[in-house]
């Protein structure tokens, strides 16, 4: 029997060992895609007036969890300046700061293959938002003009968003 236990005890080690290596594996390398992926939803999704930093990207694959350190969002000056330049830029601009960002629960494999985005929570912590509004007649107006939604606009990175709580 103790021959046994000890063949038992090596196989559940071993595969242990072998799940935390996949694990690590996969976050090393989904970091810097996923990384790369947030920064140009950001830059796609607001036709590059606004970017996006922060300081870590904390990626669980596990439990499916994701963190962002010290997110800060601001509007780019020169983009807005060449907006204002062809009478399209916006009345309000935001500086969004958040200490942490996390999205609970979701599959990176669902995102990155399929393009689907189903989270079961986004909790912001401590937020700041700054608006800057600035009036600009040509707003005013009703504009002939269809602007795109949100939606049409991420359409190419992802399919489907969904959060539930």
């Amino acid at each position: 029997m103790k021959t046994v236990w000890k063949w038992v005890i090596g196989i559940v080690v071993t595969l242990l060992i072998m799940l935390g290596g996949v694990v690590w594996y996969f976050s090393v390398h989904w970091k810097p895609l996923l990384d790369q992926k947030f920064k140009e939803l950001v830059v796609a999704s607001t036709d590059s007036l606004y970017t996006v930093d922060y300081d870590d990207l904390d990626i669980n694959l596990a439990l499916g969890n994701v963190t962002v350190s010290n997110l800060v969002l601001r509007a780019d000056s020169n983009v807005y300046r060449q907006l204002e330049s062809v009478k399209k830029a916006p009345d309000n601009r935001f500086q969004i700061e958040v200490s942490k960002l996390k999205f609970r629960n979701f599959s990176i494999k669902d995102m990155l293959m399929n393009k689907e985005l189903y989270l079961k929570n986004v909790v912001l912590d401590t937020p700041i938002i700054h608006m800057i509004n600035e009036y600009h007649s040509y707003n005013d107006t009703a504009s002939t003009e269809v602007k795109k939604p949100l939606y049409d606009k991420i359409k190419n990175t992802l399919k489907r968003i969904q959060i539930s709580g």
